[in-house]
């Protein structure tokens, strides 16, 4: 039994999948460093900013009506350092290797304050499409949103966990809270 011959819709597929020939500079390297250093650092971050608000938790002894909207203020401000991280990373491959690794197309200007723009849209995975990531570069844009992801679950279950504690005490008086490490 013969196999089919390539149908229109196949060859189309085939002209897709074939590489290009001609050499090009390639800079995928300065963008997976990029990559790294941005995602590592975020992480870090973020993990020393939970690990001391929870320090702080332990010993905050004031108003509760004050906590939430602190932990909440401290978690903001950490994801706007984020997100400044990654703007600083996309500003770093484009002056240093000025569009080789691809860059940014649509309606930004190129200053800071558009790469900010971009990175929180790109972060909080709002998206909104006015601007468009082009090369390699879209390996740093798909790992912010992936991170933003995360590091924004993680706040939002550490806000839970928060809440869950120190609220269940309001609403149940008679509950002891669960022991922390400095109970004896």
């Amino acid at each position: 039994m013969a196999l089919p011959g390539p149908t229109d819709s196949s060859r189309w597929l085939l002209s897709l999948a074939e590489v290009d020939s001609e050499p090009g500079p390639v800079f995928d390297w300065p963008v997976w460093v990029a990559t790294a250093l941005c995602m590592g650092l975020c992480v870090l971050m973020h993990y020393e900013v939970i690990r001391l608000l929870l320090l702080g938790l332990q010993r905050y002894r004031g108003a509760m009506r004050v906590l939430l909207p602190g932990v909440i203020f401290c978690l903001i401000f950490a994801h706007l350092t984020q997100i400044g991280v990654y703007a600083a990373g996309y500003w770093c491959l484009s002056m240093w290797f000025d569009g080789q690794v691809g860059g940014l197309q649509g309606e930004t200007q190129g200053s800071f304050t558009d790469l900010l723009y971009f990175s929180a849209a790109v972060f909080t995975t709002v998206g909104f499409g006015d601007i468009i990531p082009t090369g390699t570069l879209r390996v740093l844009v798909a790992t912010e949103a992936l991170t933003g992801l995360v590091l924004i679950t993680w706040s939002a279950s550490f806000t839970f966990l928060i809440m869950q504690r120190y609220f269940g005490q309001l609403l149940h008086p008679e509950k002891k809270p669960p022991p922390t490490q400095d109970d004896p």
